[in-house]
């Protein structure tokens, strides 16, 4: 009993330097915890900036490469009006100034096709004449029109129109090559009296377009 209360007299005394030593261990263990949280919290912060950074680079690179492409595809667009503009002048050009003296070779290859006195073989000349005039006009509208149709500018001029009349139009104009062939022209229309809406000029072009190839093509 004696050693007994000995020994709790010494844990007693021990206590005090024990409960010290245990507030200095969970001291020091609580200041490494916040370092250690310290540090991983500045090492994510580090990394986020980093990150951050990286990031504004890339998208000022990629903003930087954008402004380049548009400012290069906006030259071009200039580049390309310019051109387009220039091409409608030349066009205008070509159905004005061209345009007009083929359809004055091609009227009086007509008068002269009209006159009784021609010999067959001046006839054929001048068959050939009108022939090339009616091509080159014909290849001068498909031009004018394939560039409208690019720039999608074409209009139609609708008008009220004779299916009739239409086709009479277009056979005679090519009754002397007909005639120099041998080939027959003739039109059957089943309602000749109903009116119609549609472009004069287009149609008129696409039945001529069709007679053309037809006469041409047959032996």
């Amino acid at each position: 009993l004696k050693k007994e209360r000995s020994s709790a007299d010494e844990l007693d005394a021990k206590s005090p330097a024990l409960k010290t030593r245990l507030t200095h261990e969970r001291k020091t263990h609580d200041e490494a915890l916040n370092k250690e949280r310290e540090v991983a919290e500045n090492t994510t912060l580090h990394a986020l900036d980093l990150e951050r950074r990286l990031t504004d680079k890339n998208l000022s690179v990629e903003r930087a490469s954008t402004d380049t492409q548009l400012e290069s595809e906006r030259a071009d667009h200039l580049v390309t009006k310019h051109s387009l503009a220039s091409r409608e002048e030349l066009l205008a050009i070509v159905g004005h100034d061209l345009r007009n003296p083929v359809g004055t070779v091609r009227s009086y290859a007509d008068v002269i096709l009209e006159m009784d006195n021609l010999s067959d073989q001046i006839r054929g000349h001048v068959l050939t004449i009108k022939r090339n005039a009616d091509a080159a006009i014909h290849l001068i509208a498909d031009l004018m029109d394939m560039e409208r149709f690019a720039q999608h500018k074409y209009q139609f001029t609708l008008t009220t129109c004779s299916a009739e009349g239409l086709i009479q139009q277009v056979l005679q104009d090519f009754s002397y090559e007909a005639k120099e062939k041998r080939i027959h022209l003739a039109e059957t229309v089943e309602t000749p009296n109903c009116p119609f809406l549609c472009d004069h000029d287009r149609l008129s072009q696409i039945f001529s377009n069709l007679l053309s190839n037809a006469i041409r093509h047959t032996p």
